[in-house]
């Protein structure tokens, strides 16, 4: 079994209009995905090659608070937008569920997921969700219905992996503030066999009156170094050659 990180959703008010800043405003190529019926949401893409940050935003209020991921993503609408949480792709979805409820872990799943594409194509995953770790909300499990070849393939062929006029990206991870940096550690090996660094999240401790969880988006490539804030979001990018990762 491998993992690796997949994907950041980033709750935003309005999608339509999100989508296009982080195009217009920032050269980002951004594009729009479609509508998850059981969650009453809906979503735009930003890919960075496989990994990619996942723009959403509510289309059904009273179906999103039907589930505790639409909660979670009016929650975030609510505040002004912000990261909500983040995916771990999985090349065994069934392995992985298997591993931690060895480890005692809870987990809600498996459920199969499914999406309709601007072009009428279905998209198909599986999911699961591990309990929390205290406060700290853990990374999602997904495995796609193709594997990593055909998916690049068809992202590429579809046009949602191109290239970014903001400049030559790489997808780095997310910064999490965290109470307890040392447990939160040794819960990403339990969890998911692995440290966090080793999947793109950076741990840091947070303030007392921050909730834990996601906070920071950190890119790599051309145009940096900078800092850059968008819908409560700190996007950093550090620039190519600068030695900072």
């Amino acid at each position: 079994m491998k993992l690796r990180f997949d994907h950041a959703v980033y709750a935003v008010p309005d999608l339509a209009a999100a989508s296009a800043f982080f195009r217009e405003e920032w050269g980002l190529h951004v594009v729009m995905g479609g509508a998850h019926p059981n969650w009453g949401t809906h979503n735009s893409l930003c890919h960075f090659g496989l990994p990619y940050v996942e723009f959403i935003a509510v289309q059904d209020p009273d179906r999103a608070r039907e589930s505790d991921f639409g909660r979670n993503v009016l929650k975030g609408v609510e505040a002004g937008g912000g990261l909500v949480t983040a995916a771990l792709a999985t090349d065994d979805l069934d392995v992985a569920v298997a591993l931690l409820r060895y480890n005692g872990v809870g987990v809600e799943g498996p459920f199969e997921g499914r999406r309709r594409r601007p072009d009428g194509s279905l998209l198909a995953w599986r999911m699961a969700w591990p309990e929390p770790y205290g406060g700290l909300p853990m990374p999602f499990l997904i495995q796609w219905q193709q594997d990593d070849d055909e998916r690049t393939a068809d992202l590429k062929e579809s046009g949602q992996i191109a290239p970014h006029r903001m400049g030559a990206l790489q997808f780095e991870g997310l910064d999490y503030f965290v109470r307890d940096v040392p447990g939160s550690v040794n819960a990403f090996c339990r969890y998911y066999g692995q440290e966090s660094s080793s999947v793109g999240i950076r741990l840091a401790q947070g303030p007392p009156d921050i909730a834990e969880g996601p906070y920071a988006i950190r890119l790599h490539g051309t145009g940096g170094p900078t800092r850059r804030m968008a819908f409560g979001v700190p996007w950093e990018l550090a620039a190519a050659g600068s030695g900072q990762r």
